[in-house]
């Protein structure tokens, strides 16, 4: 699901279709292998049968099958919230019903530029036994990340690979990280977050600080992604410790 709104004169445009699912519980008095697969069967959007959680030396690992590109993002993203960034879902793979590439291809090549929130330039869509890759130029990183999100929604595919160059007018990285903390202002007060920061180098965002969840970091980097001049984000935002008391039943 896409959600846009207007501030400061500029459209943000938000990609919220992965965290529609079910309210997740944070237990950690749970075996995190046992929670995980918990989370992953009460999800609907996923066929969970056909994914496997295990443990080793600490880490969380994901194998099995997935039918769509879209359903291992979202089994990714159950786990992120359950365990944090100690996980592998390399084992994971996309195993879709069979879609001949050419028709892969044809439909990406009309629900990209057709889709009201995208303007790629000299798009260019490759497709290899069910690979995407994408080119082209656009002048807003948000445009980037749409096309990618459409992509990954089409019957047949297993990756996407996002070549897509942004070149639109440069902002001063100043004024970009003034644009960033603006628009995520009321929300960082909302939400009691008051150590998140933002470093801007070319038009390179790299967030840092912590937070409560992984929808908040998904909220934060989508508004950041919108903000004109942005060309690329990164994260390096991480939970907050959860401090248990001593002697607690709960």
């Amino acid at each position: 699901m896409l959600q846009q709104f207007s501030v400061k004169g500029f459209s943000v445009l938000l990609i919220l279709g992965f965290c529609s699912g079910p309210a997740l519980a944070n237990d950690l008095t749970i075996d995190p292998v046992i929670s995980v697969k918990r989370h992953l069967e009460l999800d609907t959007r996923l066929h969970a049968s056909d994914i496997q959680v295990s443990q080793k030396k600490g880490e969380i690992i994901l194998t099995g099958t997935v039918e769509s590109l879209q359903e291992k993002q979202l089994a990714e993203e159950v786990t992120q919230r359950i365990v944090g960034y100690n996980y592998s879902i390399a084992g994971l793979k996309v195993k879709p019903p069979f879609v001949p590439d050419t028709k892969i291809q044809n439909e990406i090549d009309i629900a990209v530029p057709a889709h009201c929130q995208v303007e790629i330039h000299d798009l260019q869509i490759t497709v290899h036994n069910g690979n995407v890759i994408l080119k082209g130029r656009t002048n807003a990183l948000h445009h980037k990340m749409v096309a990618e999100y459409v992509a990954t929604n089409i019957r047949g595919v297993k990756s996407v690979t996002n070549n897509i160059i942004v070149s639109g007018p440069k902002e001063s990285d100043t004024l970009i990280r003034e644009n960033i903390l603006s628009l995520l202002s009321p929300y960082f007060k909302e939400n009691n977050l008051d150590s998140v920061g933002a470093v801007v180098k070319n038009g390179n965002v790299t967030l840092s600080g912590r937070v409560d969840n992984f929808d908040q970091i998904r909220y934060i980097k989508e508004v950041s992604q919108n903000v004109p001049g942005v060309v690329a984000v990164r994260s390096e935002l991480k939970k907050k410790h959860v401090i248990k008391e001593s002697g607690s039943k709960n």
